[in-house]
């Protein structure tokens, strides 16, 4: 834990995040039943910031409180939880929306779809698997990537509202595929 977190306090002091909050969270949130929301990895809390502006009550779970602090936002709504997320354990049946942007942990998958009260919803986007060039390029891991279609299989127990896989500039005109899902439960 303390090598995760370390490697993440750096990147949060020397690093600009988006402050905005994820466009697949602000398109999808209205299908969300009020009440309780887990932003996973929250980083510097810009989802579940919005999140509780949207009158959730909100539990952002990140390894790293160096972003929260650094952004220095609202948390009247907002219960950090500072923990590795290989050692959390999410509250099954409470979660009327689970948030998971840029973060994969395929562990978690089935604790998400636990996690979800009737009609709640789950929003996950993160990055495909990219060249291999890429990732010696951006010294990453093949595991921190999806393939195409793993996140539609590794939720098809649940009614998907929304699945892309679309190209993005993300940084130094490195170009990426991402995957998008939107889920409820029934």
């Amino acid at each position: 834990m303390k090598v995760d977190q370390s490697k993440w306090d750096v990147r949060y002091q020397n690093t600009q995040y988006p402050t905005l909050p994820s466009m697949i969270l602000t398109d999808f949130i209205h299908l969300a039943p009020p009440g309780n929301a887990l932003d996973i990895a929250t980083g510097n809390g810009r989802n579940a910031l919005f999140l509780a502006q949207n009158k959730f009550k909100v539990d952002a779970v990140d390894i790293s409180n160096v972003g929260i602090k650094k952004s220095a936002i609202d948390t009247s709504n907002i219960n950090f939880i500072h923990q590795d997320l290989d050692h959390f354990k999410i509250k099954q049946n409470y979660y009327d929306v689970v948030v998971n942007i840029n973060f994969l942990d395929r562990n978690l998958f089935s604790q998400m779809m636990q996690s979800l009260k009737n009609n709640g919803l789950l929003i996950f986007q993160t990055k495909l698997k990219p060249s291999d060039s890429i990732i010696k390029r951006i010294k990453s891991t093949k595991s921190h990537y999806l393939l195409p279609n793993e996140l539609l299989e590794a939720f098809h127990d649940l009614h998907i509202i929304y699945y892309s896989e679309h190209k993005i500039k993300i940084i130094n005109d490195i170009s990426f595929q991402i995957a998008s899902l939107v889920a409820d439960k029934r």
